[in-house]
């Protein structure tokens, strides 16, 4: 009775979460990194998406999994329902599986590590719960089952390149378990079998080397380099800026809640006696170091990287309450987080409380005006028509919704469908130097417009178009990323 009065609560918060979810879902405009990758499934075929991903500097598992639904001809917001339901399918599986007591399960549930920024966004973070949650509930039965569990770590290494060290840190620990084992069983062919699975995360790492062979081509990624002491500095001012990303905490106050929550964590891992504490400790630490060096020298972290951090939190409790489980210690219980649970849920309700107000604005604000913009086209536009445009990316968020794809960079008057993070796609030119390449330039007979983009313009002096061209469309309403546009008929 108890526990079906247990899976009927946990039903009950599975359905509040996707009714919210989904709702925030319908509210939210993707904006141009959530196109990029449609675009990228759209107009390349499938054996290319992997060398593409040196401009993308990620693994290319989402644009993957998006393909086979583009190419039969489902509509662009289908990749918002596989997100919102690949994090579906992690929330369940959290709900009903994780050792953990009920007040823990909705904090996290209703935090920003699985509400909105995960589910209604849609872009390769997605990936990443359930793939750390697969590996915390085939944790107990990893040496009856290695190449399932090392499944998990092959496919956290194709999530998104800042689990990388997450993958190699629980690869690590997996091995020196299964060498450990083999010292006091001398079984040498289970102990073959184990560290063989290991192949399947080495080899998924060989297949991200090849994706990123050619990494230096991109602009967006620039690796730093600074003295021990600099490195350490910049590391801890990521740190402080992570943290008031997440909780609105700065200075020295948001460094230390951070230390102060370290603390905490690794007391409460040292007082465990499941050997998984060892695992916990040894991933998080690796992994919050890799990934704070990452977006110190690196690249700048967002919303969606900083969460990792409670999600894996998450990951080591739920580990370790299934191991002492196990063991008999507390023989039918449903976790028993304690003083542990209750700083967490802290810390999740602290982060619900910050980013609530940008979860609010998608709800009453245009995300992007990418779908207003393409109805103008479709509608007033012919398809004759030659278009150019003054910003290759804000504007990419415009072309999923049309069926065109032959697009004009008005500055290099390049061709392009998507955008190729090269040197190229931030070329500028004068306003001057722009008409006379219009005036030289030989776009035949048909009818020329450009799409200006109302702040990055790559045009400098675009505020004088509305002097020279008439001004057919202009976006409503200004839009949270800044995805508004003017589009003007040059002839």
């Amino acid at each position: 009775m108890e526990m079906k009065n247990k899976n009927l609560s946990y039903g009950i918060l599975a359905g509040i979460w996707l009714a919210v979810n989904f709702i925030l879902l319908l509210c939210h405009e993707p904006w141009r990194d959530e196109a990029q990758t449609w675009l990228l499934a759209r107009d390349l075929p499938f054996w290319k998406l992997p060398a593409q991903m040196s401009y993308e500097g990620h693994p290319c598992l989402w644009h993957m999994l998006i393909w086979p639904f583009v190419r039969i001809g489902l509509p662009y917001r289908m990749q918002s329902g596989l997100a919102f339901l690949i994090v579906s399918l992690a929330v369940l599986l959290f709900l009903f599986e994780a050792r953990l007591p009920l007040f823990v399960k909705a904090a996290a549930v209703f935090s920003p590590m699985l509400t909105y920024y995960y589910p209604a966004i849609a872009r390769n973070y997605c990936l990443i719960p359930l793939f750390l949650f697969l590996a915390a509930w085939w944790f107990p039965e990893r040496f009856a089952h290695p190449w399932r569990y090392t499944l998990t770590m092959a496919l956290l290494v194709q999530s998104h390149v800042i689990m990388i060290m997450t993958a190699f840190s629980l690869s690590l620990c997996f091995l020196c378990e299964c060498i450990l084992q083999f010292c006091r069983d001398r079984k040498g062919k289970a102990f073959g079998k184990r560290l063989a699975s290991l192949s399947l995360p080495l080899g998924s790492a060989v297949f991200l080397l090849y994706e990123l062979m050619n990494v230096e081509s991109s602009s967006l990624l620039n690796v730093d380099t600074a003295s021990v002491r600099r490195t350490l500095e910049k590391m801890m001012e990521s740190t402080v800026e992570g943290t008031d990303t997440l909780l609105g905490i700065s200075g020295y106050a948001g460094a230390a809640v951070f230390l102060l929550g370290v603390c905490l964590l690794f007391f409460m891992l040292l007082r465990s006696q499941a050997k998984a504490r060892y695992t916990a400790a040894v991933t998080l630490t690796l992994t919050w170091g890799f990934q704070f060096w990452f977006y110190a020298m690196a690249y700048s972290f967002s919303v969606q990287r900083l969460l990792t951090f409670p999600l894996l939190i998450l990951w080591a409790m739920w580990i370790v309450e299934a191991e002492e489980a196990r063991a008999g210690k507390r023989a039918g219980h449903t976790g028993k987080a304690g003083a542990g649970g209750l700083v967490f849920c802290a810390f999740c309700a602290a982060a619900l409380w910050h980013r609530m107000p940008d979860i609010g604005r998608d709800i009453t604000e245009p995300y992007s005006n990418g779908k207003e913009a393409a109805d103008f086209i479709q509608k007033e536009i012919p398809r004759r028509a030659v278009i150019l445009t003054d910003n290759q990316a804000e504007v990419s968020a415009i072309f999923p919704y049309l069926d065109r794809k032959d697009f004009i960079y008005a500055p290099n008057m390049q061709h392009y469908t998507f955008v190729t993070w090269d040197e190229h796609w931030t070329e500028r030119m004068d306003y001057d130097a722009f008409q006379r390449r219009m005036n030289s330039a030989d776009l035949g007979e048909e009818p020329v417009y450009l799409i200006s983009d109302k702040t990055h313009s790559y045009i400098d002096g675009s505020e004088r178009f509305a002097q020279d061209y008439p001004l057919l469309y202009e976006s409503a309403e200004a839009s949270i990323k800044e995805e508004d546009y003017r589009i003007y008929r040059l002839q």
